[in-house]
């Protein structure tokens, strides 16, 4: 005899298969490059190490965020747009993270910066979607929890505006014929 189908929460559904599915690239491009390092010896072990560390970086952070949306999703009384802003902003955020991890660390801080920049808005945008969902599974007004979601945004821009000139200045400062050109 069949199970009757229950309620499915369709919104969790939709961002759970993007999440499935970048985890599953995730996962590929790990296996891919332990494969040529450990077995033919002619990998990158700081390449490895990257991706090992992207992936479980991704691993931590995507299951609670899926349960805290379902709960959310089932239990009701949040916007369908909430859901679906909070869905799209942490998937969005876990792919410029993942996408960020393509190079080793120790190379991370000293590659171009939109290496730095999308890792940095990955994580801006993790948790601002993170932030307001346990917020509202505890019955935390709506309307805080949007400014909650929406707050880190324009704070990560100016913040990154102001590294941004602080490293061109130190740039400036370190070679000071170069910058007079």
């Amino acid at each position: 005899m069949a199970v009757a189908a229950a309620a499915v929460p369709e919104v969790t559904c939709l961002y759970a298969g993007g999440l499935g599915l970048l985890a599953a690239f995730l996962s590929m491009r790990t296996a891919r490059a332990r494969r040529a390092t450990i077995f033919t010896k002619h990998g990158d072990l700081d390449l490895l190490e990257a991706y090992n560390k992207n992936f479980a970086n991704f691993t931590e952070y995507v299951p609670l965020t899926l349960v805290m949306l379902a709960l959310l999703e089932a239990r009701g009384g949040v916007p369908a747009w909430l859901l679906h802003g909070l869905g799209a902003t942490f998937l969005v955020g876990r792919s410029l993270h993942a996408l960020s991890g393509s190079i080793p660390l120790k190379q991370f801080y000293s590659a171009q910066s939109i290496y730095t920049a999308s890792r940095m808005f990955g994580m801006v945008l993790t948790y601002s979607a993170m932030i307001p969902l346990p917020l509202l599974l505890l019955r935390v007004p709506v309307a805080v929890a949007t400014v909650l979601w929406l707050l880190p945004l324009p704070v990560a821009l100016i913040a990154d505006m102001n590294a941004a000139r602080k490293r061109a200045a130190k740039r400036a400062a370190e070679n000071p014929a170069a910058s007079a050109k």
